[in-house]
């Protein structure tokens, strides 16, 4: 897929949600935020991961 032609399925994760879609623990997913890999966004409640640096960490991982 292009990168001008990727448009995320959401916009932001959950840390629970990144968890069902990578199929990773909890854990790995906060590994990779601490280690750069998934930028997060603290503007509301929770952590959100950005949409964009899911799917894509989704294609590169699967």
């Amino acid at each position: 897929m292009k990168a001008e032609n990727f448009k995320p399925q959401k916009a932001s994760y959950t840390i629970k949600e990144a968890c069902v879609y990578l199929t990773m623990s909890d854990k790995t997913i906060r590994r990779l935020i601490a280690r750069g890999l998934l930028r997060t966004s603290k503007a509301l409640a929770k952590i959100h991961i950005l949409g964009e640096d899911v799917e894509t960490l989704f294609e590169r991982t699967c």
